[in-house]
């Protein structure tokens, strides 16, 4: 009798558990969310904008987070523009979002796209997953359709009010009068100060001022700066180009001036690729409409800088007689 009790007992305690399922429930299977990333080009250009999809496979009904639109995010992309989201349903409670990106990147051979982060969300439940990441070829050479690209262009002119004019005209009446007259209280240059003012206007010293003095002025986040600043820096390496190695940068194309300086030996490749880069870089900005970011833009005035200092090592352990020998036609 008391064995049938236990028994009955057992029984009910182990109908009570099933009946609560708390113990023997098993856990919700988590939904399915796949998340893929697709370029639109496995090859660009420096500057040449192409479209970065990225799509979310998910249960019907959840919600898809994809990343905003902010730079930070996509490494060595700039993101120019973001699309609508888009929804596809699959059938069998299953549906795609994506949403594309129009971006553009200034690096060098190649670019990784990183891995992005997507959220689904259903419910109270949120579900993380990431693209793999990625790399795209970037070619470093303006197209066959760029044969056109001139340089050096003078910028359209803004009109200013009168009151305007008349108050720089006065300053500059003013400030003349002051030159004219500290000039005249000037003794007289000696030879040795001659020649410290050759050296000091030399076209190295004169495009490391103008560097200098560019990067300190602009306001990089200002998108109105940008084309201003790209015709700028690229006037500080043409006109080194001229006054310092006799390339006429100034009256060139970008292609032009870079097939000249491979022309030559007595130049490293590595500057020259610097110059391209340089150079195809401010085409794009005044003539294809490109707006860089700022870092892109400190990155353009790095390879300037480097460039020229390379090209002043190579100019000046060059023998004077080297390159006269070497620049000297044969008869």
């Amino acid at each position: 009798m008391d064995v049938f009790r236990l028994g009955v007992m057992a029984l009910w305690i182990a109908g009570g558990v099933l009946a609560g399922g708390g113990l023997l429930r098993p856990a919700p299977a988590q939904p399915l969310f796949d998340v893929t990333a697709r370029v639109s080009a496995d090859t660009v250009r420096i500057g040449e904008r192409f479209r970065l999809t990225l799509a979310a496979e998910h249960d019907e009904g959840a919600t898809v987070r994809f990343p905003g639109g902010d730079t930070a995010r996509f490494g060595g992309l700039e993101v120019l523009g973001r699309g609508a989201l888009g929804t596809r349903p699959l059938g069998d409670g299953r549906a795609v979002d994506s949403v594309t990106y129009e971006v553009t990147t200034f690096a060098l051979d190649r670019v990784r796209v990183p891995s992005l982060q997507v959220r689904g969300i259903m419910g109270p439940d949120t579900t993380t997953a990431a693209t793999p990441p990625r790399l795209v070829r970037v070619a470093s050479v303006v197209g066959a359709d760029a044969t056109g690209l001139r340089s050096g262009q003078p910028l359209a002119p803004f009109p200013r009010p009168v009151w305007a004019w008349l108050l720089w005209g006065g300053l500059g009446a003013a400030l003349v009068a002051g030159g004219a007259y500290w000039w005249w209280q000037q003794p007289a240059p000696s030879p040795n100060d001659e020649a410290q003012q050759a050296v000091e206007a030399s076209p190295y010293e004169t495009a490391q001022t103008r560097l200098r003095s560019l990067a300190a002025s602009a306001d990089l986040e200002d998108r109105d700066v940008l084309k201003p600043f790209y015709v700028e820096l690229a006037d500080i390496l043409r006109t080194y180009l001229a006054h310092e190695l006799n390339v006429a940068a100034r009256e060139r194309t970008t292609r032009e001036v870079v097939a000249a300086l491979k022309a030559r030996s007595d130049l490293p490749d590595d500057a020259t690729t610097r110059v391209e880069v340089v150079l195809t870089r401010a085409d794009l900005v005044k003539f294809a409409g490109v707006r860089p970011g700022a870092d892109a833009t400190k990155d353009t005035v790095r390879h300037a800088r480097a460039a020229i200092e390379a090209l002043q090592d190579a100019a000046d352990a060059t023998p004077i007689d080297g390159v006269a020998s070497a620049s000297a036609a044969p008869h």
